[in-house]
């Protein structure tokens, strides 16, 4: 697992997703991973449950109003996939 990611957000769903998700689960979550590092703009900042939900397919408890920088995001997403 890398230990290089900037947002304790991608950092905590790496590890869930690596001990809750089923082999199948995981390898859609990479697809959808995929999709948002190709649609980013690192110019933009993206709500950390909106990303959240749209990984794992539910929303992130007590993620209220927190944003990550895109360019934050594209690091930990890269890292996110190689790690599950």
């Amino acid at each position: 697992m890398h230990q290089e990611y900037k947002n304790p957000v991608l950092r905590w769903l790496s590890d869930r997703q690596r001990q809750q998700t089923s082999r199948e689960a995981m390898l859609t979550q990479i697809e959808v991973a995929e999709g948002l590092i190709a649609s980013l703009d690192t110019a933009q900042s993206y709500p950390a449950a909106e990303v959240v939900s749209q990984i794992a397919g539910e929303p992130l408890p007590d993620a209220g109003n927190r944003k990550i920088p895109g360019q934050e995001l594209l690091h930990d997403l890269r890292l996110f996939v190689e790690d599950i």
